[in-house]
């Protein structure tokens, strides 16, 4: 489980068909998290794993392997 603290509203890219919600969008050392929605995208800017503690976006995408394009769940 994955738990969203922060997030900010995000302007998605312009792509002929929308990605499905949890598509993730970009996904940069800097700390950038960006993630598709039903109605858009949203920069996820503070984060919880199940079991571990809040943290920044950065410090999540330092621990994990993610890719553009992939899901989120």
């Amino acid at each position: 489980m994955l738990k969203v603290w922060r997030a900010e509203h995000a302007i998605p890219g312009s792509e002929s068909a929308p990605p499905p919600p949890g598509t993730i969008l970009s996904a940069s050392p800097r700390g950038e998290l960006t993630v598709a929605t039903g109605e858009g995208a949203i920069s996820l800017t503070e984060l919880q794993c199940e079991g571990r503690r809040r943290m920044a976006a950065r410090d999540f995408l330092a621990g994990q392997r993610l890719t553009v394009g992939s899901t989120l769940y």
